[in-house]
């Protein structure tokens, strides 16, 4: 009797954690900064041993294409960014020392129709959202954002880290791609 109980309570559970994740990508506003081609966002904030990042990125910074993909070529560029954007571990890299383990990654896609959504421009963009655990938290020195090695269509990226000390706004270049996560 009890058995199906708690499945049912453990599948919900499941089912509203990831509606949640899922509302925290789509609904968040960042700043107010205008996205355009060869720019990028990422926010990450630290909150013991949790770091939850969040990246807002123009679909043409990782594709050939603006808009839906038209055929099949652009299909699979499209679904080739989409997955390794979906690896968290591609996208952003921590200190080994601090034992960092993805534990939710997702990726999502807005205004890939040309409407420009409330907190942007007209540009179709992926907005990924990743939460790392980290077994030593105290090792986290910094994030490395990988995207610039990647997809060198990118020139800048507006950063955000929040959680330690005071807000750090910076940008990112190919020069300079790390975020430092201590005070």
């Amino acid at each position: 009797m009890f058995k199906p109980l708690v499945s049912i309570l453990a599948f919900t559970s499941l089912v509203l954690s990831n509606v949640s994740v899922a509302h925290h990508v789509s609904d968040h506003k960042v700043d107010d900064i205008l996205l355009t081609k060869g720019h990028a966002r990422v926010i990450v904030s630290v909150s013991g041993s949790s770091v939850e990042v969040e990246l807002y990125i123009p679909t043409v910074n990782m594709v050939s294409f603006e808009g839906e993909p038209s055929d099949s070529a652009q299909q699979a560029e499209f679904d080739s960014a989409s997955t390794w954007l979906a690896e968290a571990n591609n996208a952003l890299t921590f200190s080994a020392e601090a034992e960092c383990v993805a534990v939710v990654s997702e990726v999502n896609i807005s205004n890939i129709d040309g409407k420009a959504k409330a907190d942007n421009a007209a540009l179709a963009e992926f907005d990924a959202y990743y939460i790392f655990e980290c077994a030593k938290p105290e090792e986290l020195g910094q994030v490395t954002v990988n995207l610039f090695e990647h997809y060198p269509t990118h020139k800048e990226i507006f950063s955000k880290r929040q959680g330690i000390g005071k807000t750090k706004r910076g940008k990112l270049s190919p020069a300079e791609n790390k975020i430092g996560l201590s005070e």
